[in-house]
This record gives structure tokens, sequence and C-alpha cells, in this order.
């Protein structure tokens, strides 16, 4: 199963063409689904992935459908992206709204 999932996380990081973007996405949806557990490392993976092909705009918008949608969105996935937010896109105040964020939902947890 392992080397199943290094292939298909290999296949879908390596599809530079616009036309094939469709494909990694959907595979990268099937890897989520195919989870047993909650695995929020997919998921920031998928999320370094939209940022890198797509851009902040859709960036923001697949972690905010990931929030409510996801289960794999744990309290790492809010991390990475107040982090992403910070030093990638140098957005100070994105990045405390987005750690507000996972404070609302995971604060009291720990």
């Amino acid at each position: 199963m392992r080397l199943l999932l290094a292939h298909r996380h290999e296949l879908a990081e390596a599809v530079p063409t616009a036309e094939s973007l469709q494909a990694a996405d959907d595979e990268y949806v099937r890897l989520l689904e195919d989870m047993p557990k909650p695995c929020p490392l997919v998921l920031i993976n998928y999320l370094a992935y939209v940022r890198r092909q797509r851009g902040q705009h859709e960036f923001r918008g697949a972690f905010l459908e990931a929030t409510e949608s996801s289960a794999h969105c744990t309290w790492e996935v809010y991390t990475f992206a107040a982090l992403t937010e910070y030093h990638v896109y140098g957005s100070t105040e994105a990045a405390a709204r987005v750690f507000r964020l996972g404070l609302e939902r995971y604060g009291e947890r720990e």
C-alpha cells in the first residue's frame, strides 16, 4: 500500500501541463478518499500543490473548503495554511486569521 500511495503522490506532483491539472486534482481527491483514517499530511500536500499550480486565491479557497468538509483537516493543516500565508504571501493579517480559526476549532482540545 505504501508503494501505491507513493506512486499516486508522485503522479499527482509530476503533472506540469495545463490539461493535466484536473487529473492531478482528481488523483489527490481519490487519495484523500482512500485514507481509512484522517491524514492531514495528504491534505497539506494537496494544499501545497494547489498553491504552486493555481496561486493564492485558489489556495485560500481550497483551504476554506477543506475546513468545512474534510475529515483530514486537523490543527496541523491550520498551522500549515497560516505559515504559508505568512512566509509565502507575506500576509500577517491572513496568517493571524487562520491561526484564530484554528484556535476556535481546536483550542480547547490541547
